[in-house]
């Protein structure tokens, strides 16, 4: 469970959002949705404690992570799969490693790890790819790893930055697929985008970020603008609409 208490960000003198108060359930599947600078990824670094409020409360699983500190900090990370947009893969090591290094980190036996890793580049069609080098693949290709890296680790909360932004719309469906299935695991997946077409054509609910300052939640309901169907979407999407 992620509750906001009157959480508020600042970037020196700029109010980021102001009186933010969230309640996200366990195993809930949430989207943040808002234009640039309405504060999505402000939030988001925020639940990973890359930054700190200026004021207000974040409470997750009953414990309030602004009181955390030192060493803990990396033991709450470890339960987190992350997302940015500037995340990058260690170009030393290959599509494969990149994931199954992960899953080491967490514990997992470097024989299990490799295995696991390659049934996530299977699921987004990447198998035959999986002994080469971030260099030698698409940013598309590149994307779709690093999304299975956070998400194979099965961990309790994914936080996802704009994810989706400059896929094809194939790769917008095999990472929603993965989203899905780590939802379906378990994890609670919260993710950031301005894409409300997102969350409506997965029937999931949608946080609106209002800039500058927001103190209401709301869900995605229907409209006369909502897309019926993927291809609609599809075709919205790349219309820029």
């Amino acid at each position: 469970m992620i509750i906001t208490l009157d959480l508020c960000l600042r970037h020196g003198s700029h109010e980021i959002l102001d009186g933010l108060n969230l309640h996200i359930e366990k195993g809930e599947f949430v989207f943040i949705c808002g234009q640039a600078g309405s504060g999505k990824t402000s939030l988001l670094r925020t639940l990973v404690l890359e930054r700190m409020p200026a004021a207000g409360r974040i409470i997750v699983d009953g414990r309030d992570i602004t009181e955390i500190t030192g060493r803990s900090i990396a033991e709450y990370r470890r339960g987190l799969g992350i997302v940015f947009q500037d995340d990058f893969l260690l170009p030393r090591h290959s599509l494969v490693e990149n994931i199954a290094l992960a899953l080491e980190i967490a514990g997992w036996r470097s024989s299990d790890a490799r295995g696991e890793a390659l049934v996530y580049l299977r699921d987004v069609g990447l198998s035959n790819k999986a002994d080469l080098f971030p260099r030698q693949v698409s940013e598309n290709e590149k994307q779709m790893v690093k999304i299975c890296r956070a998400v194979a680790r099965r961990p309790k909360i994914v936080l996802a930055d704009e994810p989706y932004e400059g896929l094809d719309w194939q790769s917008i469906q095999k990472v929603a697929d993965l989203f899905r299935n780590a939802n379906l695991r378990g994890s609670t997946a919260v993710i950031a985008t301005h894409h409300v077409e997102f969350a409506q054509l997965a029937g999931k609910r949608s946080i609106m970020l209002d800039q500058p300052s927001f103190k209401r939640m709301a869900k995605a309901s229907g409209s006369e603008s909502r897309p019926r169907t993927a291809d609609e979407l599809a075709g919205r999407l790349h219309s820029g609409s």
